[in-house]
C-alpha cells in the first residue's frame, strides 16, 4: 500500500550510508532542490520510498533520500511528509525473529551478557561463545 507519514516517523534501516547517490549526485543537491521547493516530497515520485512494517515501526529502504528528506525537515517548521510504498508484515513469527536479530556477524558469534550489579557471578569477566565459520570443501 501507498501512504503518506510524517518523515519522522520513518526509520533507516543502516547504521550507515555513502557520502553521495550512486548517479554522484551529492545530498545537498537534492536538500537544496527541496528547500526551493524545484523538488517537492509528494509529488515527485522518485520520492516515494520503499519501507516494511514491523510492529508499530515503519523501516525505510532507501536510507540516502530518507537522510536527504530528515535534513530538509530540519529547517523548515512544517511536517514533510513522505510517500513510501510500504510492505507489512503480518507473519508473528518473523515479527518476532526481526525484534531479536541484533547479530553484528551473521549469527557466529553471541556475547553473554554480565548479571545485574549484586547478582551471583563467578567472575567478572564473562566470555564470548563463537561457533566458527562452515569449512568450505576444495574441489579436487
Amino acid at each position: 500500500k501507498i501512504c503518506a507519514v510524517p518523515v519522522s516517523d520513518v526509520l533507516f534501516t543502516q547504521d550507515s550510508i555513502g557520502h553521495q547517490f550512486s548517479d554522484g549526485r551529492t545530498f545537498e543537491a537534492l536538500i537544496d532542490s527541496l528547500r526551493s521547493g524545484v523538488v517537492e516530497s509528494l509529488r515527485d515520485s522518485f520520492l516515494t520510498l520503499d519501507a516494511v512494517q514491523v510492529d508499530d515501526k515503519v523501516f525505510c529502504l532507501n536510507n540516502r533520500r530518507l537522510f536527504c528528506l530528515k535534513e530538509f525537515q530540519r529547517s523548515v517548521p512544517s511536517t514533510v511528509l513522505v510517500r513510501l510504498r510500504v510492505t507489512q508484515n503480518k507473519d508473528p513469527m518473523l515479527n518476532r525473529f526481526l525484534r531479536a536479530y541484533t547479530t553484528n556477524d551473521c549469527g557466529h558469534s553471541v556475547r553473554r551478557r554480565a548479571p545485574p550489579s549484586g547478582g551471583k557471578v563467578g567472575t567478572s569477566a564473562v566470555p564470548s561463545f563463537a561457533v566458527p565459520p562452515p569449512q568450505r570443501h576444495k574441489e579436487k
